[in-house]
């Protein structure tokens, strides 16, 4: 099967999205299919093992949205020459090029299917608004979500009928590492996420203080790997509370760098409430890191509360999971020798078997709106 994977941003910007759809191209390459991605997004050289085409448009640099109609015209002539099974469409809450390549795909009548990452909350507005200028939500495409909780709000937010789950997944080797050795009395909280204000990061520091009152002696520090808008100011809040030195923003990190930092951590935290799957909190916990976040997330399908780490559902008990993981070592190493040592069920076996199976659905549907369309003879 030949199946162009469509998304504004790719390598070398770094972040879930980008991780998952070379996962996904590598995983399909790998079982014999060819993957194709086209992209908006400015390369660097570095070549992936399957063609990766970046079209030749102006983007807002902030954001890598498109600023031209002009990707559309480039994607259509891809697609047209490239002869493909299946497209597959991969935003978040704002993707351009993503969400206008569906109407490219179902005009060449090729079978389409979509993926949203992010958490559709407060936009249903904007989506019926869409809706009823493009009457999307009735296009011969297959709508796919990360997660059970993020497909129900689609569902509701673009008044779908039907929204399936397609997971994000995880290779396992690269994350299994040994741990390094520190001092006892030394925990490093660690998190991965885009600086933007949904993120919550700025919250997570202004906990630290309070964490550290309740957890001394113990020396607990914090370093959150990743870049965003939100940079700056993230450094003027650490200044201001005093922090310099013990949390750090380590900016981007390659994923082996990542799985570095994860050896010489203790406690993997993420604090967002809009998180629709969360792939760095599954990395984490392969690893073997526990991992403490927002029950109301997407991470209430990944990590099994009190067994692979510990689910807040407000700040406050994000804290006290926080400071009992910290001063219980009996407690934090049962979750992290649990995580070391037994498989997740998020890996690109299963979730390559389920792509392939909502491909098929595209397809039969595709093929089921055409033979509609067409006059009896």
């Amino acid at each position: 099967m030949k199946i162009a994977l469509i998304c504004d941003w790719f390598h070398p910007r770094v972040g879930g999205i980008e991780i998952h759809l070379q996962g996904l191209a590598e995983s399909l390459r790998a079982a014999g299919h060819q993957p194709e991605i086209i992209t908006a997004t400015k390369g660097n050289g570095r070549e992936y093992g399957f063609p990766v085409h970046r079209l030749d448009v102006p983007v807002k640099t902030r954001f890598g949205f498109i600023t031209s109609p002009a990707a559309f015209r480039q994607a259509a002539v891809l697609l047209k020459k490239g002869s493909f099974d299946v497209v597959h469409c991969h935003g978040s809450i704002l993707s351009p090029l993503a969400y206008g390549c569906l109407y490219v795909a179902k005009n060449l009548q090729i079978p389409t299917v979509v993926t949203c990452h992010s958490v559709l909350h407060y936009y249903h507005l904007l989506f019926s608004i869409l809706d009823g200028l493009f009457g999307w939500s009735k296009w011969p495409v297959i709508f796919t979500s990360v997660s059970p909780s993020a497909a129900r709000i689609m569902s509701k937010a673009g008044r779908i009928d039907r929204v399936y789950v397609l997971p994000n997944a995880v290779r396992e080797s690269p994350w299994r590492r040994p741990r390094l050795p520190r001092p006892r009395e030394d925990l490093t909280l660690i998190s991965v996420m885009r600086l933007s204000i949904r993120k919550r990061a700025h919250l997570l520091i202004k906990m630290i203080p309070e964490i550290i009152l309740l957890t001394s002696p113990r020396r607990v520090r914090l370093i959150i790997v990743g870049d965003g808008t939100q940079r700056n100011s993230l450094d003027r809040l650490i200044r201001s509370l005093g922090l310099q030195e013990i949390v750090e923003l380590a900016g981007i990190r390659s994923q082996e760098e990542i799985a570095d930092l994860f050896s010489g951590a203790d406690i993997f935290v993420l604090p967002t409430s809009q998180e629709a799957f969360g792939l760095a909190a599954l990395e984490a916990r392969v690893a073997g890191l526990p991992v403490v976040g927002m029950r109301m997330s997407g991470l209430q399908h990944l990590i099994e509360d009190g067994k692979e780490g510990l689910l807040a559902t407000d700040d406050e008990e994000l804290v006290r999971h926080l400071t009992a993981l910290i001063q219980n070592d009996a407690l934090r190493e049962r979750i992290a020798l649990h995580n070391r040592t037994v498989s997740t069920t998020w890996t690109w076996q299963s979730s390559l078997a389920r792509h392939l199976e909502i491909y098929e659905k595209a397809v039969r549907k595709s093929g089921q709106d055409r033979s509609k369309k067409e006059p009896s003879r």
